[in-house]
């Protein structure tokens, strides 16, 4: 909708324009320049804006052709008006609910806030061997995740369900629970990454093999959430508690200490998995998953 309404907006005006006004080449040219950096600018602001700047700087640049550009403008809105039908047709037979999809976009988020934390801590246990543009590219993939989820849960909110199979599997207060616990372990990256050692520190001791298992962890969960299994994150936790016990009776230096970094984040990272595990365990399973 807003696509349809932008263009003819968009079209609609720019023509009125360019019939009235008649503007010659430099100011044709000068105009749809104006239009594209209208909608570079506006890209996160709405889209029927951006679409009607698009419509715009094309009619200008239409019109510096040789030819009847109203004809063309009227082609255009048209032809936009036929695919919006089509789309919203198509939409309204076979519509893609938001809200049956949201624990899909929950599992996308904890397989990516899984990989963040896993080659976080990977560089603990090899701070040589590590590379860190990994860390940054798997936060940025985390963080649109977590986006995606925040923008499905939006359009979830104002969608009309009605439908015995479209019921969603979380109810709101384990969604809630589940983002929070899913945003505890993005977090407990964070504070870690912030004492990431040089590559010339010594490696922390245990800590590659338990990013492996994170990695693995993780991955599984989000698996699980996608085809309605339990979380079962018990192999993580065994693999902590055998590092953690490992790492027990070293002596720490300090609180820049690495070591004590990688053990409380670790820390942090399991109270998150356990908190996952609670807010979804009562899920309701849709039928014929």
């Amino acid at each position: 909708m807003a696509r349809l309404a932008g263009t003819v907006a968009g079209v609609a005006v720019t023509t009125t324009v360019v019939q009235l006004a008649d503007p010659g080449v430099m100011v044709s040219t000068a105009l749809a320049v104006v239009c594209i950096f209208g909608a570079y600018l506006t890209l996160r602001t709405g889209y029927a804006v951006t679409t009607a700047c698009v419509s715009a700087y094309v009619v200008f640049l239409l019109g510096l052709q040789a030819g009847d550009p109203l004809e063309t403008a009227l082609e255009r809105v048209l032809l936009t008006l036929m695919g919006g039908a089509v789309a919203l047709g198509a939409y309204a037979l076979f519509p893609t609910w938001q809200t049956a999809r949201l624990a899909e976009r929950l599992a996308e988020w904890l397989a990516g806030a899984g990989r963040y934390t896993a080659e976080v801590m990977g560089v603990f246990g090899d701070p040589a061997g590590r590379d860190r543009r990994a860390v940054r590219d798997a936060l940025l993939d985390s963080r649109e995740a977590r986006s995606e989820l925040l923008q499905a849960i939006e359009r979830a909110d104002a969608e009309p369900v009605r439908h015995a199979d479209q019921v969603p599997e979380f109810s709101r207060k384990q969604l809630d629970r589940a983002r929070t616990a899913v945003g505890l372990l993005g977090r407990s990256a964070v504070l870690m990454e912030a004492h990431l050692p040089d590559g010339e520190s010594p490696p922390v001791q245990g800590a590659a093999e338990f990013a492996d298992e994170l990695r693995y962890a993780t991955a599984i969960a989000a698996a699980a959430l996608l085809i309605g299994e339990p979380l079962d994150f018990s192999g993580l936790r065994e693999a902590h508690t055998r590092w953690d016990a490992a790492l027990a009776g070293r002596p720490e230096s300090g609180p820049d200490d690495r070591t004590a970094v990688a053990r409380a984040g670790a820390t942090l990272m399991m109270r998150a998995v356990a908190d996952l595990e609670k807010a979804v365990r009562s899920r309701r399973v849709p039928s014929g998953t």
